[in-house]
């Protein structure tokens, strides 16, 4: 049976893969000590904390994209699925999300990301893209390069999870709600009171789910009231009802939406 006009047949989410979707930490930790006899902690997995052990050590003989070049290859498959993660973007699924990665890794990389996907999350996730700083062979256009906003000016999710700070600073400017994931890793790297404005953060898979859905509904209640086709092509309009919203009135708004739906099901 077709959904009404103000439900949407799905809502895509946008998410990053190193660090969000996979756990790579562990698996830096080792091979570090495996490859280059390095002792690593957690804040040293990043590049930061990783440049700037290198430099207290006197050493020049490594950096921190070689130790990334070993563990973006087959190493990947080592990594973990954070906790509640696929189990939460499972439940999403069943309320009709649905999930485009985007991620920043070279041709060589992609594809042990993509062998990951597929053998964590298996029919779950299938839309995947890359952003590439090579030629791609078997792209006839021959796109060698291609930020994440040209992903997200194409696919129009409704939300965009990463773990990169400065990536998701990057896409304020777009129509998109823009999730910062804190993982292990990156408890040091804090938003600013400015960016708190523009994104927003969560820690737990399942605090993100109720969030999720929060905003499904809420785009749900806009297209009610105001005779919206809720669908991705109007996801530009449903941003800015949203954000032209104070507080007050998104939860009226909801409450009416409710109190249809209720009367409609008697």
């Amino acid at each position: 049976m077709k959904n009404a006009f103000y439900i949407a047949d799905y809502v895509i989410i946008g998410i990053d893969f190193d660090g969000v979707l996979a756990q790579g930490y562990k698996t830096k930790i080792k091979y570090a000590k495996k490859l280059f006899n390095l002792d690593l902690n957690i804040n040293q997995t990043k590049r930061t904390g990783f440049n700037n052990l290198i430099k207290s050590m006197g050493r020049t003989d490594i950096t921190y994209d070689d130790l990334i070049k070993e563990i973006m290859g087959k190493y990947t498959l080592e990594y973990e699925v954070p906790k509640y993660c696929k189990e939460v973007l499972t439940k999403l699924f069943l309320e009709n999300f649905r999930f485009a990665v985007i991620t920043s890794r070279t041709n060589e990389e992609y594809p042990y990301a993509k062998a990951f996907i597929k053998d964590n999350y298996g029919k779950l996730i299938s839309n995947i893209h890359n952003e590439s700083s090579h030629p791609n062979l078997l792209n006839r256009w021959r796109i060698k390069f291609r930020k994440k906003y040209y992903f997200v000016k194409k696919l129009k999710p409704r939300i965009y999870i990463d773990d990169d700070i400065k990536k998701l600073k990057a896409l304020e400017n777009y129509p998109v709600e823009l999730f910062y994931c804190r993982q292990p890793e990156n408890l040091d790297k804090n938003l600013g009171t400015i960016d708190k404005i523009r994104i927003n953060e969560f820690s737990d898979w399942k605090d993100f789910y109720d969030i999720a859905i929060q905003l499904k509904e809420l785009h749900e209640a806009i297209c009610w009231k105001y005779n919206i086709i809720n669908k991705f092509a109007n996801a530009i309009e449903l941003y800015n009802q949203v954000h032209g919203m104070t507080n007050r009135q998104k939860q009226n708004l909801i409450r009416d939406y409710r109190q249809q739906k209720t009367a409609m099901a008697t």
